[in-house]
């Protein structure tokens, strides 16, 4: 149950903190200008830095020229399922089409988008619906999200967010559509602008807080989640090599050993 428990927590983690494109998207501009095409990695159980024979191919990603995942493939050795995505972007690199298969059925999500120069102002996804609004400084301050879209205008929740003076959010909120409290976030920075914490509180009590733990050069080495009592839950801890360029080619995550190989664009 406890494990059950951290993933819900986690979903609405997600949600409370969605960005309008994948997660790995994050490295767009070190894909793009490594020229990155793919990256496919690789597990074994072995619990040092140094390649095994008996590997397991995990996930291939590919990328477009500009750096933005176009299909993403994924293994869960252990449950012999496998999920696979495609996804399309409009000239904002915002995603109008996510296509996923599991175990080859196929299900598709489409988007469209309102803007205002380069920031969306509103997002609909099939029966739901987000607006979205700004702060002088281009940071978004709220994002209402419609469970089930317009038609249904008094089902939604509203997350509000404020910014420090080097622009990071520091705090999230979620209100219910009667103005209620249901939950807030509280962030923390490091001194190089990394994210160390997010603790979460409903009913000003803490129930979870995620850390985060990072070297000199941003990479990330760990995390570890703690309940409302600040017990340990969950949480792993990495050795990670990379390249002159930074990116990734190897690392060992819980004992497990992984391999990274890169495609590049010429």
């Amino acid at each position: 149950m406890k494990q059950v428990f951290i993933l819900f927590v986690f979903f609405f983690t997600f949600t409370a903190n969605a960005q309008l494109n994948p997660d790995k998207n994050a490295d767009r501009n070190l894909y793009c200008s490594n020229k990155v095409k793919s990256v496919t990695m690789y597990e074994c159980n072995r619990k040092t830095n140094a390649p095994c024979r008996n590997e397991t191919l995990i996930s291939k990603d590919s990328y477009d020229t500009t750096g933005l995942l176009i299909d993403s493939y994924f293994h869960f050795g252990w449950m012999h399922d496998a999920y696979y995505h495609q996804f399309e972007y409009d000239s904002f690199g915002n995603v109008v089409s996510d296509i996923s298969f599991y175990n080859k059925e196929p299900f598709m999500n489409t988007f469209t988008y309102t803007y205002e120069g380069n920031k969306p102002l509103s997002k609909k996804k099939n029966d739901e619906a987000w607006y979205y609004s700004y702060d002088n400084k281009g940071n978004r301050i709220t994002e209402k999200w419609l469970l089930n879209g317009d038609n249904y205008p008094n089902s939604f929740f509203l997350d509000s967010f404020q910014f420090n003076a080097k622009n990071q959010a520091v705090k999230m909120t979620r209100y219910n559509n009667d103005g209620s409290c249901y939950f807030y976030f509280i962030y923390q920075y490091d001194d190089a602008g990394n994210r160390i914490s997010e603790a979460r509180f409903q009913n000003n009590e803490m129930t979870d807080m995620w850390e985060h733990y990072f070297d000199g050069n941003h990479h990330k080495t760990g995390w570890a989640h703690y309940s409302s009592k600040m017990e340990k839950t969950a949480g792993s801890y990495f050795e990670n090599v990379y390249d002159q360029n930074g990116l990734l080619i190897s690392s060992v995550v819980n004992k497990r050993y992984r391999r990274y190989v890169y495609e590049y664009y010429q």
